[in-house]
């Protein structure tokens, strides 16, 4: 597959999603944000981070993400010139394997106050003033996650970058 040229991320792999295989594809330009709307972006919770001179979100999104995933293999992928991270793996992401990917020039979204890495493996909390009986998603730091045998360079402000409590 050519995953290009999307608004948002390329792939989102989010709420529970186990045991995928994601491989051979390449994903390019994605993550701009460029076309939400401040009601997206508010239920996204990133319309307090501003718009650019361009009227895009301040806040990137990255070619790969996995948000509350689990068990998933990202296997030789090519992940270029996309906004904000290659691959990020948040909130609750467990034993996701990231193998053997081509990861250049991605953090193209780069802002004075927010800069994006070839992998992260972040720490995201939930949100002020939600109750976490009240929110579908787990909230725990990235665990057993393995990160090997990638290619990652380019214009990345981290080419990895494990955030606290990230294990």
């Amino acid at each position: 597959n050519r995953i290009a040229d999307n608004d948002k991320e390329g792939l989102c792999l989010d709420f529970g999603a186990v045991n995928n295989l994601v491989m051979e594809n390449v994903f390019l330009n994605n993550g701009w944000r460029a076309r939400q709307s401040d009601e997206h972006l508010q239920a996204d919770f990133v319309l307090d981070f501003g718009r650019l001179a361009n009227s895009s979100s301040t806040s990137k999104l990255p070619a790969i993400s996995l948000d509350n995933a689990a068990q998933n293999l990202i296997l030789w992928n090519v992940i270029r010139d996309s906004a904000g991270d290659g691959i990020k793996v948040v909130r609750t992401g467990i034993r996701n394997l990231l193998l053997f990917n081509t990861i250049m020039d991605n953090n193209r979204g780069e802002s004075s106050r927010l800069h994006f890495a070839g992998v992260l493996l972040g720490n995201a909390h939930l949100e002020e003033g939600i109750e976490p009986a009240d929110h579908p998603l787990d909230f725990l730091p990235p665990l057993e996650n393995i990160v090997a045998g990638n290619i990652i360079y380019g214009k990345h402000y981290h080419g990895i970058l494990l955030d606290h409590e990230a294990m």
